[in-house]
């Protein structure tokens, strides 16, 4: 049976097709995965990406699933690694998901200073990025995720989060703090965040004491000194 691929997905939509091909083996999916990718990266002039895309077809063709694995990690670092490092806190790494470009810059500002922020705009590319970080041995120490979002809302991507790190033996209080940051005042949503597995929750505006409070409250820092003369 011939492999349906929708031509209009976008790029990070094509990861996602690639990681839940290789799942199943379906390296012939992967290999028009990579074509689409690519036939993107010509349109928007990205040698990167494309040649990148060209290594995803070949080693789909030889059914490579190690090598398939480390260049779909790759391609998402290159389309979605936007990243602030910090010399002090390299070692703490957050995910910011909202699809309100506002929210993302008032928490990268935030947080910048304390370590490495990621983005994502929506929950699946959430998920995508969770399992990349735990994938390549360096899982989020914390995430701040929004509810109301297109593709996936909150609530069905920390479930899914909560998936993924079981997944690879994640357990508990092993897993990335979730901290759901919502326009949401309703408290069923509330009850709803924490029996899914969050840890805690804040409403927007966010303010930086708040969220720095509970990053301290769930044992991000492990004292007040890490977190001084942050923003």
């Amino acid at each position: 049976m011939p492999t349906f691929l929708d031509k209009s997905l976008s790029v990070i939509d094509c990861v996602n097709e690639a990681l839940a091909a290789l799942d199943v083996d379906d390296f012939h999916k992967i290999q028009k995965v990579a074509c689409l990718i690519k036939r993107k990266a010509k349109s928007r002039g990205d040698s990167e990406l494309g040649d990148n895309a060209t290594r995803l077809e070949m080693a789909a063709r030889s059914s490579d699933r190690s090598r398939i694995a480390a260049i779909i990690q790759r391609v998402y670092k290159i389309i979605k690694h936007h990243s602030v490092n910090s010399d002090r806190f390299a070692t703490k790494r957050f995910l910011i998901v909202d699809d309100d470009p506002i929210t993302n810059e008032f928490l990268a500002a935030f947080l910048s200073p304390l370590g490495q922020c990621d983005f994502a705009e929506d929950g699946r590319e959430a998920v995508t990025a969770v399992r990349l970080a735990i994938a390549d041995n360096k899982p989020y120490d914390a995430i701040c995720l929004d509810i109301m979002m297109p593709k996936m809302d909150g609530h069905l991507a920390l479930a899914a989060v909560r998936e993924v790190e079981a997944r690879y033996g994640i357990t508990g209080t092993d897993g990335a703090k979730i901290i759901m940051v919502t326009a949401l005042r309703d408290p069923e949503h509330c009850i709803q965040s924490f029996r899914e597995g969050c840890e805690s929750y804040v409403t927007k505006p966010v303010e930086q004491a708040a969220i720095i409070g509970k990053l301290k409250e769930l044992g991000v820092f492990c004292n007040d000194s890490a977190v001084q003369g942050a923003g």
